[in-house]
């Protein structure tokens, strides 16, 4: 005797993995230019050094004339990726004081010990209307900031 089981989606999931593949190009079309704009809207209007995109929806902003320079970690990293730590890494007082001024950004030692005075700007997040908020909070917030190393 032999038994066979057959398990399919929810309905409401077939339905719409139907509506995507009917439509799915319209999507991405839409979704290619938004992701575009913004980057175009980063790149014009960024006053720090970046990484541009390259296929990604972010770019990695050079935040390291606003560190204090530091020795290495044991594995490379300069900076620490523990949030409760903020108040001894300088990277993350950074970004937290960037949070008290509206903008966050990852930290770039997350992806990488050579990213360790960068951190990343993921602009396909929000709004066009928002990013350009952001950027704008960006480029005061550092104008405003005493470099403490040459750029």
């Amino acid at each position: 005797m032999s038994s066979h089981d057959v398990d399919t989606g929810p309905r409401s999931a077939q339905t719409m993995a139907e509506a995507a593949i009917r439509t799915g190009d319209d999507w991405v079309r839409d979704a290619r230019a938004r992701y575009q704009q913004a980057a175009h809207l980063v790149a014009q209007r960024l006053e720090l050094p970046f990484a541009p995109a390259q296929g990604g929806g972010y770019v990695f902003v050079d935040l390291g004339a606003w560190l204090p320079q530091r020795a290495p970690t044991a594995d490379g990293d300069r900076h620490s990726h523990d949030a409760a730590n903020h108040r001894d890494d300088p990277m993350l007082g950074l970004l937290v004081d960037l949070i008290h001024a509206g903008v966050s950004l990852s930290p770039g030692g997350a992806f990488g010990a050579a990213w360790g005075d960068w951190a990343r700007l993921c602009f396909m997040s929000v709004p066009e209307g928002e990013l350009g908020v952001a950027v704008e909070r960006l480029n005061r917030f550092f104008a405003a900031r005493p470099r403490l190393r040459a750029p």
